[in-house]
Order: structure tokens, then C-alpha cells, then sequence
């Protein structure tokens, strides 16, 4: 899970080694052990602290002061701080005066709020927000953070004073103006762009427009945003990029070109139909890419020293991105993105035994790799094994459950039950889950000498939106039959059969459907996988409310729909011995 410290620290506190990825991991390591979480279980004070530069604000004695003070300003543009209020606060302003060397200057003050997304893509934010304003005597928005944004003259100097704070920034000169009769420079496909409508994304599309040579297409702000105030927000944040940016490619064009290609990287998959193949594989984190916008922008380095710095936060960061593709069995098949333009050797290595594997990946490239694992050698399976993948000292581990789940009375659930893979949780290490009100639960179990799988699926208050439940049953890649169940009772398999003893019953609650599947002994047949004696694979996919997308085991990635599949061991299973029958003996 991305760390939630949200400390102010000057700027010159931050030294270019210091670039730790994980809290409490050394330098260069990484672990994705796909941790479940909800979303905004992080919070969006890194989304207001990653704006700018910052300093502590020295307390001032008003209700409303400013949380954090610029240290670097840019001439010409948006300064956005963010404010804090004391208990006394009943009622928040529209405007406040501000001033600028002894000049007034405009002042609005918005509000940065959690957004739900209607669809979850590769690129979504781990955090979307948007930015609003309120009504002088409105409440403060549920989990919103107050931010003030001003207008800086294009020649301002000297103090900056506001809401009871005064001081004196390092000011930097104007950014160059996109042109306007430069053509807006192309997309690149839904799952290689950053959105358009996250004022803390926009400004991948300006850095890249920078390269390109062309211009950005204009934020895109919701219904519910204010849109001259998103805009702003969001070129303010791209405008420090950019000025940071200018500076170190004064001092080295292939440094700068180096960090700016990396900001709005993209693998290749070539299993993706010809013309959308793009697939963005850029660093994610709020908290580590404004502390490497600190050091572009760090006055107490010349410029030089500054592209160099920047040069070591990506140095001490793994190069490449990966995620379990399929983890059942003796053997695992992950994939790996190389968003970089060297080949990378990539050596995996089973934590807890084995060799060391070398995995080739292409440049700028996504691939598929099958890694053996350790011999077990006659004992148990481990509950847990870790998978070590390394490029010299900068690490990535992967950390996967049982080669088989046991199924033993009363039963063994699917899961966990998660969302969509996206970049964010790729690079960060975490899996979502599906709203506390579309959950859903499912449990593989026999009874009266058959396999039925129970399923439990909890649907939101409102109106009856898209809800399917797919049952896989064989490898994955080519199952053998899936079955489709929705909660109107209707059912049917997707091979078309209609095998001897499958049934199908399926209950409606106000909150919930539920299913249960018995199971055709013919599909458990063709369900047996050939790595594991006694077991069977099986899958399931929920189409939920809301468009939102559930699997049982390790995701696809937002662009895939294929099913995942688990490995259930039912040869563990021991059915209890039958009752003796009131005054009878047992044979």
C-alpha cells in the first residue's frame, strides 16, 4: 500500500541518494504482495502536498491559515497552496486578498474532493479527484481539502503574504506558452494516456507535448467541477513540471529528455490487436514524484547537480514493472513491462529455495514469462512462497499463495475477490476491491456426495444496472465451458451444453442474489489440471453494479477480460461418515 506520511520537509532536507521507494525496505526493493485495499484508503493529502514545493507555515491567529509555503514560484502562472482551519471555522470564503510585492493579487479558494470513476482503466489515479468550489454557507465537502489558488504576475517579486503568512519565495521565470497553432499532439490509445479529467494527471500530457514538440489537449473537468478552477490547477501543477524540466535540460538536453521519456513511458504488448498495442508503464506514487519534482526544482543546486539528482531517483528505482499472470500449480506465468530503452536481464530467484532464472525483456516492451518453482520434495506445500525479481540491487518480489487451495469441510472460498489491475497497483503493490456494496463471496464444497459451488453477490441500493457472474471451469486461457448466472434466475453455458447433472438455483433478497451450482462430474473431468494430482481448476469473473469488474485469484490487467483461475485441490476433502440411523448399529 502507497505511504500515507504526509510531514512538510524542506527542501533542503532531501539529498539525491535519499530516494527510499517503500517505508522500512532497503533502498532499490520493492514488494508487491498485492495487498487489498479500498479506494481512498490512502486519503488526498498527497494529492494537495504533491501541488508544490512546500515549507511549514508559521501559525498564524485566524481561522484559516495556509498549511505550506511555496519554496519555488513560478513567474506568469497558478500558485496553489493548501489551507488549514481551526474548530471555530463555520463558514469558508469564495475569495481572500492576497499580496504580492506589496501588490494585491486574485485569490480563489477551491476545494480538492474524491471523484468516483464510472469505469476503472489502466490508467485511472490510484486517488481521482477533482477540484470544486461551495457556497460561502455551505458545509465543508465530505473528505475535501481546502486549497487557495492565486495568480502570480509575470513579473512578481518579493514577499508573498497571505491569511496571516508572509514569505519570500525563489522565484523562477515564466515557462514558454504552448503555441496555439501547433498541432495538439496524438493520442496514444485509451491505456497508454493519463486522463484528462484528474487535474494531478494533466500534466503528463504537457511534459509530453514539450517532447513532441506540439501542444496538450485541454483538462477535461467534470459536470460536478469547477472548470476554470481545474484548469488551473491542473497547468499550475504541469507548469512546475515543465519549469523543472527547463532547467536541467539547460544544463544536460539527455537527462532531461531521459526523465521526461520515463514520466510518460510505454510498454508494447503484442498480443493486442495491430494500432493498440501502447500501454503506459510510468511511475505512479504522488509522495516520490514531488519529491522528485523538489530536487528539479531545488534552489540549493545548480542546475546540474539537480539533473543528476534526477537521474538517481529513477537509478534506485526497478526498472521495469511486474505482476502474476497465473500462480497455480509447480509453475507460475507472470508478466513483465520494461518501459525502458535497453534490454533488461531480469534474474528471478525463489525466496525460499531454487536457482536463480535469467529473464530477457526487450525494450519498451510487455512479455510472458514462465518461472518454475522450488521442489518441494515431498513435504507439504508452503502457504506462501516469494519470488525475487531483480535487476543488479533494485528489486521487485512477487509473493503468491498455495500451489493448491485445500478444500476441506465445510468448504474453501474463491478469492480474494478483486478489481481490475491497474498501473497504480501495479507499481505500487496493491489490488482493489469491489465497494463494500457489490461484494462478492464464493465457496467451492460438496455435498451429498457432489460439488456445488455457493455464490453470494451483494448489489447497491437503486436502480438494477449490468450484473453476470461467469463460472470458468479448465486452464484458463481455453476453458472447457464457462457458465453464465444472473440474478434474474436466468442461466446458461457459454459452450452451449447441456451436461447431465448440472443445476442451477438462483434466489433475489432486496441486497443480494445468491447461487448454487452443482457442478456436471463431466466439467470436473475436464477441469483436472495436469500439474497438481487431485485438483481442478476453476475461475470466476463478476460484471457487477456500476460497471464494476471483479475476479476470484490475481487479476488481468484493466485492458483484459479473461478469466483467472485457481487451483482447488479437492482430493483433500474427507466427506464425514454417515449418521447411524436413531436405534440402528453401524455395519
Amino acid at each position: 500500500m502507497a505511504s500515507t506520511e504526509s510531514e512538510s520537509q524542506p527542501v533542503g532536507d532531501v539529498e539525491s541518494p535519499q530516494f527510499a521507494p517503500r517505508r522500512g525496505d532497503p533502498c532499490g526493493s520493492f514488494e508487491i504482495s498485492d495487498q487489498v485495499r479500498a479506494r481512498f484508503d490512502i486519503g488526498i493529502r498527497w494529492s494537495i502536498l504533491s501541488l508544490l514545493l512546500f515549507l511549514p507555515a508559521r501559525t498564524a491567529f485566524a481561522e484559516i491559515t495556509v498549511a505550506a509555503r511555496a519554496v519555488v514560484v513560478i513567474r506568469g502562472g497558478d500558485l496553489v497552496l493548501p489551507l488549514a482551519s481551526d474548530s471555530r471555522t463555520e463558514a469558508w470564503p469564495r475569495t481572500v486578498d492576497a499580496r504580492c510585492g506589496g501588490r494585491s493579487i486574485e485569490v480563489r479558494i477551491g476545494w480538492i474532493v474524491p471523484r468516483s470513476l464510472e469505469v476503472i482503466g489502466w490508467t485511472s489515479p490510484v486517488e481521482p479527484v477533482s477540484i470544486i468550489t461551495i457556497d460561502e454557507k455551505a458545509e465543508p465537502p465530505p473528505g475535501g481539502s481546502p486549497i487557495a489558488v492565486l495568480t502570480i504576475p509575470v513579473d512578481a517579486e518579493g514577499e508573498i503574504e497571505i491569511l496571516g503568512s508572509s514569505w519570500m519565495p525563489e522565484w523562477r521565470n515564466p515557462v514558454t506558452p504552448f503555441d496555439p497553432t501547433q498541432a495538439v499532439i496524438a493520442a496514444r490509445g485509451p491505456d497508454a494516456d493519463p486522463p484528462l479529467d484528474d487535474p494531478m494527471e494533466w500534466y503528463r500530457w504537457a511534459i509530453r507535448a514539450d517532447l513532441e514538440g506540439g501542444r496538450p489537449p485541454s483538462p477535461e473537468p467534470g459536470s460536478d467541477a469547477d472548470s476554470e478552477l481545474f484548469r488551473r490547477v491542473a497547468v499550475s501543477l504541469a507548469t512546475e513540471w515543465r519549469a523543472a524540466l527547463a532547467r536541467i535540460r539547460d544544463a544536460s538536453p539527455g537527462i532531461a529528455n531521459e526523465i521526461t521519456e520515463r514520466l510518460v513511458a510505454t510498454v508494447v504488448d503484442e498480443r493486442r490487436p495491430m494500432g493498440d498495442r501502447a500501454i503506459a508503464a510510468w511511475p505512479t506514487d504522488a509522495r516520490s514524484l514531488a519529491n522528485l519534482r523538489r530536487v528539479l526544482l531545488d534552489p540549493n543546486m545548480d542546475s546540474m547537480e539537480a539533473a543528476r539528482a534526477g537521474l538517481a531517483w529513477f537509478e534506485v528505482r526497478p526498472p521495469f514493472l511486474a505482476w502474476v499472470l497465473e500462480p497455480g500449480g509447480d509453475r507460475t506465468t507472470i508478466e513483465l513491462a520494461n518501459p525502458t530503452a535497453d534490454e533488461l536481464v531480469v534474474l528471478a530467484t525463489w525466496t525460499d529455495g531454487g536457482g536463480t532464472e535469467a529473464l530477457l525483456v526487450p525494450p519498451r516492451s510487455l512479455v510472458r514469462r514462465v518461472v518454475e518453482r522450488p521442489s518441494i520434495q515431498g513435504g507439504p506445500d508452503p502457504t506462501e512462497e516469494t519470488l525475487q525479481l531483480a535487476t543488479g540491487q533494485r528489486t521487485r518480489r512477487l509473493v503468491l499463495g498455495p500451489r493448491a487451495l485445500p478444500v476441506r469441510p465445510p468448504g474453501r472460498g474463491f478469492g480474494p475477490i478483486t478489481l481490475l489491475r491497474t498501473l497504480g497497483g501495479v507499481d505500487q503493490g496493491f489490488l482493489e476491491v469491489p465497494p463494500a456494496d457489490s461484494e462478492t463471496a464464493a465457496v467451492l464444497r460438496r455435498r451429498f456426495g457432489r460439488w456445488e459451488i455457493f455464490i453470494e453477490a451483494l448489489t447497491p441500493a437503486g436502480p438494477d444496472s449490468k450484473d453476470v457472474i461467469y463460472l470458468s471451469f479448465g486452464p484458463g486461457s481455453s476453458p472447457a465451458e464457462v457458465l453464465e448466472l444472473r440474478p434474474d434466475g436466468g442461466f446458461e453455458s457459454r459452450r452451449g451444453s447441456s451436461p447431465v447433472g448440472l443445476e442451477v438455483e438462483i434466489r433475489r433478497f432486496p441486497d443480494r442474489w445468491r447461487a448454487q451450482v452443482t457442478v456436471p462430474e463431466s466439467w470436473l473431468v475436464r477441469s483436472i489440471t495436469d500439474s497438481r494430482a487431485g485438483a481442478v481448476v476453476l475461475g470466476l469473473r463478476r460484471d457487477g453494479p456500476d460497471g464494476f469488474i471483479s475476479f476470484a485469484g490475481p487479476p488481468p490487467p484493466a485492458w483484459r477480460r479473461e478469466i483467472p483461475v485457481q487451483t482447488f485441490a479437492i482430493g483433500d476433502w474427507q466427506d464425514p461418515e454417515p449418521m447411524e440411523s436413531a436405534g440402528g448399529t453401524s455395519p
